[in-house]
């Protein structure tokens, strides 16, 4: 999972900028080939700059897609309305809807609900819910709290193994891992350094880097991740056919650099 270069992706579907000429746009288009090209084009050419822009992922079968933006038009060729009229000569943009200003020089995408990835609904949340939210369960529930979370997470493994056979098609040990890995960065969870996969002796080596359920527990003397370690066992059980056990070796709530995971038969 090693790339040349990590970024941090911004998934906020806003612009802010209380001093400029903001305006958000809901732009439905022809789903096929060049229309996205197309229509930053027409922003560039009227010298509108992208605050922010949002498309949803193609799918091959749907006719049309929304896309959310917003442009600042402070120093633009043209106004809002002009801009608007310019778009609806284009044949490939079906409708144009004006998103609403949130207060002043505020405006946020709440067109799209619910998120989804497919078929399957995501609730977002950021680090301002979840830190709290594991710390004051982990403060009232005590140790009971680490057996509810490793059980939570071993059903979520058994379900993401049906979840993945499904959606993509697989059936091969190391794709179920190679998938979770990348499901993992995707979601935000952590990012996968290594995966080594030992289907004759059935263990599997997971690197993760700031994985979230750790780094909300700092410090501590002991690892830290359930939730994750559940999912381990529980794909790692279904894949092999087997009882199988996930131990976190290394913890950056411990102050190890990464948190590394051996997954084996109990």
């Amino acid at each position: 999972m090693k790339s040349s270069r990590i970024e941090s992706l911004n998934l906020a579907r806003e612009g802010i900028a209380p001093n400029r000429e903001l305006y958000g746009l809901y732009v439905t288009l022809l789903n096929k080939p060049g229309v996205i090209q197309n229509l930053l084009k027409k922003l560039t050419k009227n010298r509108v700059r992208l605050v922010c822009i949002n498309t949803p992922s193609m799918e091959f079968t749907r006719p049309h897609m929304t896309v959310f933006l917003v442009g600042d038009f402070t120093e633009a060729y043209v106004g809002i309305d002009d801009f608007i009229q310019k778009l609806r000569q284009d044949r490939t943009i079906v409708s144009i809807e004006r998103a609403s200003e949130i207060t002043k020089g505020v405006i946020i995408d709440t067109k799209h609900f619910p998120l989804t990835i497919h078929d399957m609904r995501v609730i977002m949340m950021g680090e301002i819910v979840l830190r709290p939210l594991v710390t004051t369960i982990r403060d009232k529930m005590k140790f009971l709290v680490d057996v509810v979370l490793w059980h939570t997470g071993y059903a979520i493994g058994i379900e993401l193994t049906k979840l993945f056979k499904d959606t993509y098609g697989i059936s091969k040990p190391c794709d179920y891992f190679a998938v979770l890995a990348a499901r993992t960065i995707e979601l935000g969870w952590g990012y996968v350094e290594e995966v080594k996969l030992n289907q004759i002796a059935r263990t599997v080596k997971f690197s993760i880097q700031d994985l979230w359920e750790c780094s909300f527990s700092k410090p501590s003397e002991k690892p830290q991740s359930h939730i994750y370690r559940g999912i381990l066992a529980g794909m790692a059980s279904v894949v092999f056919k087997t009882d199988m056990i996930a131990e976190e070796k290394m913890c950056i709530a411990k102050g190890d650099n990464k948190c590394l995971f051996i997954v084996r038969p109990k």
